[in-house]
């Protein structure tokens, strides 16, 4: 797993992130307010993608679906704006 882990880090600096580190799951915090602003359309991605809702479940699935990986499992990718991927 760990060679699979340092290649992905070097993908995600390959691909043009200038941060890459190890993602703690249990440090995630899945949050009804970013739900309900979501709901309002605050983020201008309400129905629009895969990842936003109503297509990426309710708040219940979605935390189901983060806590099922390993803390550390998985680099987690930042560009700078403060948002995270590699779920």
């Amino acid at each position: 797993m760990e060679g699979t882990i340092e290649a992905l880090k070097e993908l995600a600096f390959n691909s043009g992130f200038s941060h890459v580190g190890d993602l703690q799951i249990d440090t995630i915090e899945v949050r009804q307010d970013v739900r309900d602003a979501c709901a309002v359309n605050k983020y201008r991605a309400y129905g629009t993608n895969w990842s936003c809702p109503p297509a990426c479940g309710t708040l219940e699935e979605c935390e189901a679906r983060i806590r099922r990986f390993n803390p550390g499992d998985y680099p987690a990718n930042h560009r700078g704006t403060g948002g995270f991927a590699g779920l």
